[in-house]
């Protein structure tokens, strides 16, 4: 790749991570009545791909969207492996699992202590009775735990560069395979990594109880009683921010009733197939599902396609005529469809809806679930068996289906004439936001706050940060019915 290309790309790169843009009219009692939210969606990749090698595609979309590179990365290549009906050995469908799945246990690693922590000791909560212990330990930067509970992201990163290399830019995923063919040491040096990630930091610092014990928690009744019982794990981490969720009121924030919706995620099915959206989200660890209360149905590649193509004439992005919440409470109500692994966020979601601390508490759990899942994953690993098999480039389109560390992720590419005639991209912030629908999963969950003091935010902070791992935002308080802006906040 040229090096006036990556000039270009981090020019445009700049544009493609706009914030995120909240009003909300409240009413005499500083009430929500509506919620509006807006994302710029810089459809820059067209400009970048069009005319291209397609098989620049991958590389370049890993440059594209820094914060998931190697979600993107994958999402690119599966597009052009449906376009060329690619088959993908096993060894390597097993290494882009492991790459994706340390991608998303990083962001999540991250996401506790730069995000939920620091969020617990904001001074809105100063007169709880564990005020003070929350800010001595999650304070962002100045709080004991923050060191060590930041650097615990260290072990799925280096996971990650084991087996392909540097994050997030490394040239993994390519059509046909994998890019980088680990050695016999790069192996074992994952397994002592997970190892280390498991012993050091999930049961050192965040849980201080074994990872099977918090995984073998299938209600929310025992849930609640492993956090009371945090006098037997004192310098727990998790029970302790836990329970602070639970006093600051996150069990009554952020309810609200739109589907979830996952595209499916590591395809690791010991079935030859041909790289078909439909198959690899049904023959997936996490299928591809939609989830509307009782009702389960399969993922639409039809439907999915028809977002992306709406994308030019509306920023209404609704999946079969309906507004979705993607992300890791969304997969793990999928697992839950077909493991056991997901029965606690099912049940939660049951009895209390999906608000701000079901959400969190997936995020949280996924982290345990994916690291139990790689170790089954690299044990399955056959180094006498292909990494690579051939495939020839061709005209056609195709559909690449995956997820992001915040949600379902998609890429649509058409080629012509052996070069890329278009290209789009549909991230998972714009199906959790839908821009201005006034319906979106973020905007419903909004729609009734009480806003007690409109000098402070936070409660909107903890609702929108909760959807998403890594967004920042813009808040205008106006008045309903009409309008007039009150105040400008940044959160």
């Amino acid at each position: 790749m040229s090096e006036a290309l990556l000039e270009n790309i981090v020019a445009k790169r700049v544009v493609l991570e706009k914030e995120l843009g909240i009003d909300l009219y409240i009413d005499r009692n500083d009430i929500v009545q509506r919620a509006s939210c807006s994302v710029t969606h810089h459809q820059g990749e067209r400009g970048i791909l069009v005319g291209r090698n397609p098989r620049e595609i991958p590389y370049v979309a890993s440059h594209l969207f820094g914060y998931s590179g190697g979600s993107h990365q994958q999402a690119a290549t599966m597009a052009l492996e449906h376009a060329w009906g690619a088959k993908v050995p096993k060894n390597a469908r097993l290494l882009r699992a492991i790459g994706q799945a340390a991608e998303i246990m990083q962001s999540s690693v991250r996401w506790i202590y730069t995000a939920f922590g620091p969020g617990l000791a904001h001074p809105a909560f100063s007169g709880l009775q564990d005020s003070d212990y929350i800010r001595n330990h999650f304070l962002a930067f100045k709080g004991t735990s923050f060191r060590r509970g930041i650097l615990g992201a260290t072990f799925p990163m280096s996971v990650y560069a084991a087996i392909a290399g540097q994050w997030p830019q490394a040239r993994f995923a390519c059509p046909g395979g994998i890019g980088t063919i680990p050695d016999a040491a790069a192996l074992a040096r994952v397994s002592g990594l997970l190892s280390r990630f498991r012993t050091e930091w999930l049961e050192g610092v965040l849980l201080h109880t074994s990872v099977d014990e918090f995984l073998d928690i299938r209600t929310s009744d025992q849930l609640f009683n492993w956090i009371d019982s945090a006098g037997t794990h004192p310098k727990s981490n998790l029970a302790a921010m836990l329970s602070g969720a639970l006093e600051r009121g996150y069990l009554n924030l952020g309810d609200h009733s739109a589907p979830t919706l996952t595209y499916g995620a590591f395809h690791v099915s010991d079935q030859e197939e041909e790289s078909i959206p439909e198959l690899l989200s049904s023959h997936s660890s996490i299928p591809g599902l939609c989830i509307n209360g009782s009702s389960v149905d399969v993922l639409s590649r039809a439907s999915v396609r028809s977002c992306i193509e709406s994308l030019g004439q509306s920023h209404q992005t609704w999946y079969q005529g309906q507004p979705t919440e993607v992300g890791p409470l969304a997969r793990m109500l999928s697992l839950h469809a077909v493991r056991p692994e997901g029965n606690l966020i099912g049940h939660m979601v049951s009895w209390s809806g999906k608000n701000a601390f079901a959400r969190i508490l997936a995020r949280i759990r996924e982290i345990m679930v994916l690291e139990n899942r790689i170790r089954f994953w690299l044990a399955h690993i056959d180094p006498d068996e292909p990494w690579n098999l051939p495939l020839e480039d061709r005209d056609g389109w195709g559909l690449g289906l995956t997820e992001a560390p915040r949600g379902a992720l998609a890429h649509l590419v058409r080629i012509r004439d052996g070069k890329v005639a278009d290209y789009q991209i549909l991230p998972p912030t714009l199906l959790n936001v839908s821009s201005g629908s006034g319906d979106s999963p973020i905007e419903s969950a909004l729609s009734q706050l009480e806003i007690p003091n409109r000098n402070s935010l936070h409660e909107v902070g903890i609702i929108a940060r909760s959807f998403d791992a890594s967004v920042s935002f813009k808040v205008r308080l106006l008045k309903h019915p009409s309008g007039k802006v009150i105040l400008t906040s940044d959160e």
